[in-house]
């Protein structure tokens, strides 16, 4: 449900729930997104889901759009599996599955654009990844720099 994890960084994905057709949800339903990130943030080791939260960079401020985010997708998932909770590891990989489309689709339709000096987008991890060097080199073996007039003669 969240990427977690001591160190890390997660973002909310509210603008792409939005985007990829996910559910406009009621106003309130941020408490039981965040209560359902509770069991994921005590199987990771912190105390509590705001630690959760902190611990991957998102600021108190912005709590109840992760809530919102997660209610999302709880919502997303039951819809992906005509109304009911995933119960088997075949319906949970079929309903990720869905999920990880549409979230990657919504992600393409904002239309990112990354300098090529910084890499490109990773849309499974939504991150900035390296690409290779396709800049243009001078041919050959760089020569050293000087060193003379790094010390003083004094």
């Amino acid at each position: 449900m969240f990427a977690a994890g001591r160190g890390g960084t997660a973002v909310p994905r509210l603008r792409l729930a939005r985007l990829g057709g996910f559910f406009a949800l009621v106003p309130g339903t941020e408490a039981a997104g965040l209560s359902a990130l509770a069991s994921t943030a005590q199987s990771n080791g912190f105390s509590s889901t705001a630690e959760l939260l902190v611990a991957n960079g998102v600021s108190p401020q912005m709590f109840s759009q992760v809530g919102r985010w997660a209610a999302q997708e709880t919502a997303y998932e039951l819809k992906a599996n005509g109304g009911a909770e995933p119960t088997s590891t075949a319906q949970q990989t079929t309903v990720t599955t869905a999920f990880t489309k549409a979230e990657c689709t919504a992600a393409k339709s904002l239309n990112i654009s990354v300098s090529p000096q910084f890499g490109r987008v990773d849309y499974t991890q939504f991150t900035i990844v390296p690409v290779a060097n396709t800049l243009s080199q001078p041919e050959g073996t760089p020569t050293p720099a000087s060193t003379e007039g790094l010390t003083p003669a004094c």
